[in-house]
């Protein structure tokens, strides 16, 4: 992936960085890498490595982390600053950059990094044909990066490469390389749909651009999981139709069917890194029977909350 890996200050041989469970970086395909890290910070210091050009995806599912490429700075995670937060970093270096990361004694972090090199987008064919001008043009110009809010299944799909299902080898590897594609396919098609808006007249007005960004964060921050879909509208200054019509025709679903894949996905992050109950996973979801939350549960990720949390 890159080269001249340097610290802020001097390590130890014997002197251990991390402790987890995870931590791998691979080759998908040719081009295609990726890189998986579930693990806590062992201590507080800044380090930097040389990364070749390609187009980069970070994606935290859980905790919180600081890094940046060349001069884009990103704090990802649920749990960064709620005031600089990031849902993930879309970003292309079109030319060799550094990729930092602060490093915090304490701090856990689980996420997936995707690299997409100039030869995987060259055999994917997106080189070769006039519709794919607007991706060549962000993967061309250094330092590019597109907003990214990722849908509840490319969180899904994080969660699945971090944890896949117990298959054969190579039948697990097929199934990580599916999620990431589905992941790739989600920013990719981010990247031409975020041009082709500026131009299309029927995009959104600013007041409903800004309606939805201040929609998804109040979701996010899990703050209105108990709201009425009224309360919700009037704290973005909208009304319920007029929002639950804007959210579902950006996002493709209901505002609470959003919020219930959130509630799950938490407790999903809450079964298998803290190892707590069923019962208390199901509260974490809203759900008041373990039984409905357990339904729920292997309805959207495919394995019972017990499975999870094994």
């Amino acid at each position: 992936m890159g080269g001249d890996f340097r610290f802020s200050q001097a390590i130890g041989d014997d002197e251990p960085l991390l402790a987890g469970r995870l931590y791998d970086m691979r080759a998908l395909q040719p081009g295609l890498i990726l890189h998986r890290a579930q693990g806590r910070d062992l201590q507080s210091l800044h380090s930097q490595v040389l990364q070749q050009p390609g187009i980069k995806l970070s994606l935290l599912a859980a905790g919180s982390t600081e890094v940046a490429y060349g001069r884009r700075r990103y704090h990802l995670g649920p749990q960064a600053n709620a005031t600089r937060h990031n849902q993930a970093a879309l970003v292309a270096l079109a030319e060799p950059d550094t990729f930092s990361r602060d490093w915090r004694r304490g701090r856990e972090e689980c996420k997936i990094s995707i690299t997409l090199k100039p030869q995987w987008l060259e055999q994917a064919g997106f080189g070769m044909l006039n519709e794919h001008a607007r991706l060549a043009t962000f993967a061309n110009e250094h330092m590019s990066e597109r907003s990214w809010l990722p849908s509840p299944q490319a969180m899904l799909a994080v969660q699945q490469v971090l944890q896949p299902p117990p298959l054969l080898p190579a039948l697990q590897e097929i199934f990580i390389q599916s999620r990431c594609l589905d992941i790739i396919v989600e920013a990719l098609s981010l990247i031409a749909h975020a041009d082709a808006a500026a131009a299309e007249p029927r995009g959104l007005n600013p007041r409903a651009q800004r309606q939805l960004r201040q929609l998804q964060e109040l979701l996010d921050s899990g703050a209105a999981d108990e709201w009425s879909l009224q309360a919700i509208a009037a704290h973005v200054g909208s009304n319920p139709t007029s929002l639950q019509q804007l959210f579902r025709r950006e996002k493709g679903f209901t505002i609470f069917e959003y919020q219930r894949q959130r509630r799950l996905q938490r407790a999903r992050v809450a079964l298998s890194q803290q190892g707590i109950s069923v019962e208390e996973a199901a509260a974490i979801a809203g759900y008041s029977s373990a039984a409905n939350f357990a339904t729920a549960f292997k309805r959207l990720f495919g394995i019972t909350p017990r499975a999870a949390r094994g």
